[in-house]
């Protein structure tokens, strides 16, 4: 439930339901549970912009997991890694961000095989992230061009929200836009928002998608298509926190669009 608030943009019921589970796993004394709750957590405190209590989070994660896996320390490592390069990324850290992109590469090579494909999948994320927040456009073309998101392993909670969590994966998307090439972004988020037996990608749709994509789509003219979009962001948004500005952009869009003749 709070994993699926969190991608529905209810991010307070979210973050107050991970920290009661939070709670009840350090009365139960499970380093486990604890780990759990605040690998997510990092991710929700970072896109809240509450970065000090994200650090915080990764830390007590980093020394837990010490505690509770000392037999996966190089696959801990490059986790802890990606996800302190994530807060620095939203924070806008983009030097700190090259030092994790390094350490992750350095340990690559010691990981298993589809460990090493996962952190791969979240270093080329992570490098195609910072280099289009600094404005490297074509770099987050070249690298998002290679990304593979892999197979979802099973449908089972800890592979669905690990498969899924970042669950914005529109770093390409984003780079076709900002360099103006507006088909190759819509082609790319039509991509990520259509279910295909033909790929591979079996990651849930966040309704930011619909919303960035209608925002394509009007910037190409075309409102019709534009129009339809807003509405699913609007509908599958419709209970999201108020602190998204998206949401009174894609009204106020939306709105325009249905008095336009």
């Amino acid at each position: 439930k709070n994993f699926y608030n969190y991608l529905l943009g209810r991010l307070d019921s979210s973050l107050t339901g991970f920290l009661s589970l939070r709670n009840l796993a350090e009365k139960s004394k499970s380093p486990y549970l604890m780990s759990t709750v605040d690998w997510i957590t990092t991710f929700l405190y970072a896109d809240r912009g509450e970065f000090d209590l994200a650090r915080k989070a990764s830390e007590v994660l980093g020394n837990n997991y010490q505690r509770v896996n000392p037999e996966y320390r190089m696959l801990d490592s490059s986790d802890l890694s990606f996800l302190i390069g994530w807060i620095d990324l939203k924070q806008g850290r983009l030097e700190a961000v090259k030092a994790h992109l390094i350490e992750i590469a350095n340990l690559l090579p010691s990981l298993e095989p589809a460990d090493r494909m996962d952190m791969t999948m979240y270093n080329s994320l992570l490098r195609a992230e910072a280099g289009l927040a600094g404005n490297s456009v074509e770099e987050a073309i070249h690298i998002g061009e290679k990304i593979v998101f892999g197979i979802l392993p099973s449908v089972s909670t800890p592979p669905m929200v690990r498969h899924n969590t970042p669950f914005l994966k529109d770093v390409l998307a984003r780079a076709y836009w900002k360099k103006g090439d507006l088909d190759k972004a819509v082609a790319e988020y039509e991509r990520l928002t259509t279910i295909d037996p033909k790929n591979r990608l079996r990651m849930l749709i966040h309704p930011l998608y619909h919303y960035r994509l209608g925002r394509v789509l009007e910037e190409k003219g075309e409102k019709d298509k534009a129009r339809l979009q807003y509405e699913k962001f609007l509908k599958y948004w419709a209970d999201a926190d108020p602190r998204f500005t998206e949401l009174k952009d894609a009204r106020a869009r939306l709105a325009a669009l249905k008095r336009a003749p």
